[in-house]
């Protein structure tokens, strides 16, 4: 799978990407999908609030579904783009993972309430991918990559005016 940022940063399993190069949804995303196949894409966070006590493990990022091959602006926007979040405590790396399902069938009725970037709904924590798959019948993933964010480093670069922007945005 590959994922580019809009300021052309990609996603290189597993590599180092800053909280600038990760704030908006990413410019481009492509997999190999096979013609006339429907798929789901999820975007997860597997590490919050921190890599050695995530508690929200699976925080749900983003989550777009019934996306015609792998035109991602074509699908069903379930979940809406999330940033990154720093954690209270900017502590800790964090892997946020992008997976690509395949669905069994050409469109999908979901019954998932539309959720909002803001304000935060809490039912973005604890997500959980194996009752999700499992419910919609999803298959694989066929596709998958994943980027890493030291939120200590990251916390000790976040200028003021930006570390304020971000708190007035979850605060909301």
């Amino acid at each position: 799978m590959v994922v580019k940022f809009r300021n052309n940063r990609t996603v290189e399993l597993g590599n180092f990407l800053t909280f600038d190069e990760a704030w908006e949804i990413p410019g481009f995303i492509y997999w190999d999908a096979d013609p006339g196949c429907i798929h789901t894409l999820i975007f997860l966070n597997i590490d919050h609030p921190n890599e050695f006590f995530p508690q929200k493990r699976q925080y749900l990022q983003w989550l777009v579904g019934n996306i015609p091959e792998a035109r991602v602006e074509n699908g069903r926007i379930l979940s809406s783009y999330l940033m990154p979040i720093p954690p209270p405590v900017q502590y800790g790396i964090h892997r946020l993972l992008f997976l690509a399902y395949k669905q069994p069938r050409t469109t999908i009725e979901f019954s998932e309430p539309f959720l909002p970037a803001l304000p935060l709904p809490k039912s973005r924590a604890n997500w959980t991918l194996a009752e999700f798959v499992n419910k919609y019948d999803l298959i694989g993933p066929v596709a998958g990559n994943f980027y890493q964010i030291n939120w200590q480093e990251e916390g000790n670069n976040l200028e003021d005016d930006k570390r304020s922007k971000i708190e007035n945005k979850i605060s909301l």
